[in-house]
């Protein structure tokens, strides 16, 4: 029985390996295949976990890093843990979604300046078309 639970805990730890290495990693370098909405939800997903990746990756790198991932029954072995390189991987992409961000966020705030200029000119049009109207009904309302 403890052999079973060996085996299962080490099956465990490849799993979450591979998970963080193959779905998190690599579908983030690669999502430009992707449809954008679909990039959109995993660019949120990933800055919203990647805390959460980084301290496991710092568990799990203590414990696992170097060593045989996992020997299946028929005692072929399937690679090392490595999880100095997902948190390498990780860092990258957290990089390059910030770099992003940043020479995005100039962009939008000046889309919202040149919209807030809009909507003052027209906020302007409007209150200069509204006191001509107030002086010409002033000027009718007046006797001569």
């Amino acid at each position: 029985m403890v052999k079973n639970d060996d085996h299962r805990k080490q099956y465990n730890e490849f799993i979450y390996h591979e998970t963080l290495r193959v779905a998190v990693c690599q579908m983030m370098e690669e999502k430009e295949k992707l449809p954008t909405g679909l990039q959109s939800k995993m660019e949120t997903m990933f800055l919203k976990k990647f805390d959460f990746y980084m301290r496991r990756i710092k568990e799990k790198a203590k414990k696992h890093d170097g060593k045989d991932m996992m020997v299946n029954v028929y005692g072929q072995r399937h690679g090392h843990f490595n999880y100095k390189q997902i948190r390498t991987k990780l860092l990258e992409i957290k990089h390059k979604l910030d770099q992003r961000k940043r020479e995005e966020q100039p962009a939008s705030e000046m889309d919202q300046t040149e919209a807030g200029m809009k909507q003052l000119t027209i906020e302007d049009e409007e209150a200069t078309d509204v006191k001509e109207e107030q002086m010409a009904d002033n000027k009718e309302a007046t006797p001569r």
